[in-house]
C-alpha cells in the first residue's frame, strides 16, 4: 500500500536481464502495455533500474533490512517469477514463489487475499482502455467496470477519466487520453502493478 514500496520494486527490476533470462521470445516494458498497443505513451521513458535509489525508499519506509514475502503466480508465468525473486532480493525483498493452479490463483485474487503476484494481461481490443476499464476502474460490478481490478484500487477521479475517455469517439482524442491515463497510472504509482 505504500508508494514508496511499489517505486522500490520498480527501480528494483532490471527489464532487459529479465526477459533475456526467459525461455521464452518476450520484451522489456516501460508501461503497462507493450509499444504496439493503442493508447501506448510514447512520452514516458524507459525504466532504468537503479537499485541504490530502491534500498533508500526501502528505508523511508521503514524497511531498512527489507523483508519477507510470498510471490504469487500461475504455472505460466514461473520462470519469469523465479527471475523476479533473484533481482528483488538484490535490495532486501526476500520472496518465495507460491505457484498455483489457475483456478486456485485466481480465487485467491478474487478473495484479495495476496499483496503481491505476478500476472500477465492482453489487450484484446488492441487497445489500452480495456484494461483501464477492467483493472484501473473502482470496483463497480453493476455497471461491468473494475471487474479484474483485483487490488481494489479505487480512485474516483480517475474512473471518470477513464469514462470519459471510452466516450471518446474521435481516434485522435482517443489515444491522447488514453495515454494521458498510462502517464497518470506510471507517474502517481497508483498501480500496485510490476509491468
Amino acid at each position: 500500500k505504500d508508494a514508496r514500496i511499489r517505486e522500490a520494486l520498480e527501480l528494483a527490476i532490471d527489464r532487459q536481464a529479465l526477459v533475456a533470462g526467459l525461455p521464452n521470445d518476450a520484451s522489456p516494458a516501460n508501461q503497462l502495455v507493450p509499444r504496439h498497443v493503442f493508447g501506448f505513451d510514447t512520452s514516458l521513458p524507459e525504466v532504468v533500474p537503479d537499485r541504490v535509489q530502491a534500498r533508500a525508499l526501502l528505508r523511508q519506509a521503514g524497511y531498512a533490512e527489507g523483508f519477507d514475502v510470498s510471490l504469487h503466480t500461475r504455472e505460466i508465468l514461473k520462470e519469469a517469477a523465479l527471475s523476479l525473486v533473484d533481482q528483488l532480493a538484490t535490495i532486501g525483498i526476500r520472496a518465495r514463489v507460491v505457484v498455483l493452479p489457475d483456478p486456485r490463483y485466481f480465487d485467491l485474487l478474487d478473495r484479495r487475499e495476496t499483496s503481491l503476484w505476478l500476472d500477465r494481461w492482453s489487450c484484446t481490443t488492441g487497445e489500452s482502455g480495456e484494461m483501464f476499464e477492467n483493472a484501473f476502474h473502482s470496483p463497480d460490478p453493476a455497471r461491468g467496470l473494475g471487474g479484474f481490478n483485483e487490488s481494489g484500487f479505487s480512485d474516483p477521479a480517475m474512473a471518470r477519466e477513464i469514462e470519459a475517455a471510452l466516450a471518446l469517439e474521435d481516434l485522435q482524442r482517443l489515444r491522447a487520453a488514453l495515454a494521458d491515463l498510462m502517464s497518470l497510472i506510471i507517474n502517481d504509482a497508483a498501480s500496485a502493478a510490476i509491468y
